[in-house]
Order: C-alpha cells, then structure tokens, then sequence
C-alpha cells in the first residue's frame, strides 16, 4: 500500500454523484439536527457486545490470558481439566466467533504467563506437576492454526503459583512467580531462537512477606513495573519496579515495595499511560471495584499513587484493562452477584483523576477472570470463565466518541458498502460511496487474517465508486474457493467491513 496511485482499468470512478441525492441530504439533517447536539451534550460512552461463544463446554475460562495472532486470531490459555490452549477465530463481519484449534500445552497447567518471541512463537510460564515452576515456547502454525510444543523446562521445582512475563527483548524475559512461603520471586528466562531451549536466571527475592497473582507491566527494556495482592503487613496492594541487569541477567530493585491499597485484597491489573503513569484497577476495601494511577519516578523508581477512584461500589473482582485511547480504558470485572460487568474509566491527564461512564452487564449469570485483548479502538474480546464454568468469549464494542465505533459513525460509516454477485464465480463488483473529499482503502482479506489485494489506496473525492475483484491476489494468481472479507477504510477512522464467498 502507500501514497497516491492512478486508479486501475477494473475501478470505475464517479459511477454516480452521491453528495446530491435526495438521501445523502437527509442523512446529512439527521446528523446535524439530532446527532451532533448529543455529541456536545457529553453522551454517554455505551458498551455493546456480539454474541457469547462457549469455546469450552467441559471447564474453562479460569486464570485465563490471552495475545493477539492478527486482526482475527488470538491464542487463550486457561485452566480447563488440563493445561489449554485454544486459538479462537474473530469474524469482522458481525463479530461471532469460532474455534480454530484447542490445544493441551500440560496436564496440569495453571496459573500462566504469556510473552511473544516472534509472531509465531511464545513463551509460556505455568504451575504444573507437584506445583513446580514449568517454561515452554510454543510455536502457531499460521497455515492450519495447529499448536506445537517446541521445549519445555522445569524453572523452580519447589513452587510455581501466580506466573506473570514481561519481554525484556527478543531472547530475555522478566518474569514472577511465588514461592510456597508465598513469597514473590523473579528471574530471567534466556531463549535461544535456534533451537527454542531455556535458560533461567538467579532468582531474587523482591516480596519478603506475602505476595500473590502478579501482574507485570513494561516502562522500558530494563525496568518493569510489577503489582500484586499481599498478606504481608500492611494487607493490600503493592508495586513495585523490577530492575534487570544485563551484564548479568540478575533482578533486583531500589526501593522497597509501595502500598496503594490497604485491608483489601487488591487482585489488579496494570495499564500503560505513558512512560511514567500506569493505569492500576483492583478489588479494593469490601470487595468493590477502584482504580488509581499508579507513578514511576524515574530517578530512583520509587512509586507513588495518585488519587484513588471507586468505579463499582458492590463488587469488582479480577479486574482487567483493554486501552481504548490514550485518556480512556475498558475494565472488564466480576460484578454484583458474580456477573460480568464492563465500564469505560477516563483518566484526566492535568490531575490524574479517574472517572467512569454506566457499567455494562455482559453476562447476566457468571463471568470469573475475565481477560480483555484489544482487537482495535472499539472493540475488545473478552474470555471468561462463565455459565457452568466453562470457557466463554465475546467482543465488547466501545461506542466512544471520537474512536472506532461511535453512533455518528454507525450512522455515517455504513457506505452503503455491498457487492454483487455474491456467490461469485469469477469476479464481483464492490460499490461503496463517501460523503467527502477522503483518503480511501479498499483491501481484501481471507479467514486467517491475510492480506489478499489491495483494490484502492489513495485519496478520492466525494461520490459513488465501485472496484471490480477478479479474484486474484496481489500478483495475479487466482485464489481458491472461500469465505474473504472486503474492508473500507475511509480517513484512518470510519470502517466498514463486509464478507463474499467465491465459489468455483
């Protein structure tokens, strides 16, 4: 892709003048007259969802973690009967989901972490036989989304609860765990990319006391903010910043760990603002939902806490964060009565405060540990251990202003995209239209999340357009029968995507 292009002989241009017809002008009143003042009068941020997908019916969803593959596949490790994994399969078009591939990574996986090597490759922390500390690299074959243990390496045999990693560059990795006198330990893992073995580091002692279900957070390649829950004394919330030596691969830190939340459990999770300011949200006194920014002071990496915020007062257990934008945040949370909630918290930058929009009932009946990946702006997917324990997923749609999926844009952002015929066999014709002068990409895209062809890239004036597909990929070679998706993308900021099936 890239600057501007003459339009190819198959794209038709100016096929009609959309900015004259009678409907563009009342699309353009509605937007006007009833639209913009409820953007001025400071809307409401509402979360919508697509439709729940139970990706384990036996047990699953616990002590969940999950990446992003590409824009629609994302690897999931949770706690089922046994150690799994379990590609799932976002379809852009209505936002379903399906499942490429369940894996069995352990018999007794449980407590993981997770940190990417390469696109394909991963490492992972877990608790598993006798409650050793186990590593592996796991590696995605993108051709059939199978999982393959490349290497596997007993790290600790005398505990290994409450794994959390962080990539330090592409061979080392930062990661925590906790220790049978539920003492917080850290280390270094060395990854050699020739032959996938695994080194550990000397382990240091960071938590003397009590510390559990860590939670790590990059500032930069050498420093690494870490918060967890701890019995020790006071009882509550700690941080603290995690320091690695390269010459040698050793931990240590320069302070002692800092107290944000006290006689609470603060099960938490970490976001980054910028370089200094860390969005932290956690269970905090009875039980209840809070958030706080979390600083970093640079010159001796002591921490400090600005002003705390109570986001659900009855209940906000194993909160997890999806940045939206740089001052907003989607928190997903175990709610009242155990059912899974959702908010957006805004983080003000000129005092760091915290507030929130109406929370958000994903799931009426259960949502344990949930675990949010961004897929984009708006939406985020979201695992959870469910109804009937099981393992669920569904995608949360953000309708923020300003970003991805905003009433505005629903209403604009349709395009009036379509194709026709659909079945086709051997091209089809997509017609799209734009209300304004618009920089304008128009690409195709199969199942796994590849780039097939780029139709249009460059920047076009208002009206009616319509591109032909013959088919064929980026070179010239016909593609096989299939499911493929045609994505608009007008401006970097209005989307519409659609699905055609080629049939031969």
């Amino acid at each position: 892709m890239g600057g501007e292009r003459v339009p190819k002989n198959n794209q038709i241009k100016f096929s009609f003048t959309w900015v004259h017809q009678p409907g563009f002008i009342r699309a353009l009143l509605i937007i006007v007259v009833f639209i913009f003042p409820c953007i001025c009068s400071g809307e409401l941020y509402d979360i919508t969802m697509g439709s729940p997908y139970e990706y384990d019916e036996e047990k699953g969803g616990r002590n969940n973690i999950m990446v992003g593959l590409d824009d629609f596949h994302y690897l999931c490790l949770y706690a089922g009967y046994t150690g799994k994994a379990v590609i799932l399969t976002v379809n852009p078009a209505d936002w379903t989901m399906t499942s490429e591939t369940t894996y069995q990574y352990d018999e007794n996986g449980d407590y993981m972490g997770i940190s990417e090597i390469d696109e394909w490759h991963f490492l992972i922390t877990y608790c598993g036989d006798d409650e050793s500390s186990y590593a592996s690299v796991i590696s995605i074959n993108p051709v059939d989304w199978s999982i393959t243990t490349e290497t596997t390496v007993m790290y600790d045999y005398e505990f290994g609860y409450y794994n959390a990693l962080s990539k330090i560059d592409d061979t080392h990795y930062l990661g925590v765990h906790n220790m049978y006198d539920v003492t917080g330990r850290a280390g270094v893992f060395t990854v050699d990319t020739n032959n996938w073995s695994i080194v550990y580091g000397t382990e240091y002692n960071f938590e003397p006391e009590q510390g559990y279900d860590f939670m790590l957070c990059r500032i930069d390649d050498t420093h690494h903010l870490c918060v967890y829950p701890s019995q020790g004394d006071p009882y509550g919330g700690r941080a603290v910043v995690l320091i690695v030596e390269t010459s040698d691969w050793t931990v240590t830190t320069t302070t002692s760990p800092f107290t944000f939340a006290t006689d609470c459990d603060a099960y938490s999770f970490l976001s980054r603002i910028d370089d200094t300011h860390f969005l932290c949200a956690y269970e905090g006194s009875d039980s209840d939902g809070w958030a706080v920014v979390l600083t970093v002071n640079s010159d001796n990496w002591s921490v400090n806490m600005e002003v705390p915020f109570e986001y659900d007062s009855q209940l906000g257990g194993e909160p997890n964060l999806s940045r939206i934008n740089n001052h907003h945040y989607l928190c997903a949370y175990k709610g009242e009565d155990a059912d899974g909630y959702a908010v957006v918290l805004a983080v003000d930058s000129a005092d760091w405060s915290i507030s929130k929009e109406t929370p958000f009932e994903f799931d009426e009946t259960r949502a344990d540990y949930p675990y949010l990946c961004r897929i984009d702006d708006a939406r985020h997917l979201c695992s959870y251990e469910g109804p009937g324990l099981d393992g669920w997923a569904v995608v949360l749609v953000v309708e923020l202003s300003g970003v991805g999926a905003t009433k505005n844009e629903m209403v604009s952002a349709d395009f009036n995209v379509a194709n026709y015929p659909n079945p086709f066999n051997p091209s089809t014709m997509i017609t799209f239209s734009i209300p304004e002068d618009s920089k304008v990409e128009l690409s195709i895209f199969n199942l796994k999340g590849q780039l097939v062809r780029t139709l249009i890239d460059y920047s076009m004036p208002a009206g009616g357009y319509s591109a032909l597909w013959n088919g064929d990929n980026e070179i010239g070679l016909p593609v096989n029968s299939g499911i493929y998706f045609y994505y608009l993308n007008v401006n970097n900021n209005f989307r519409a995507v659609k699905q055609c099936l080629l049939l031969k």
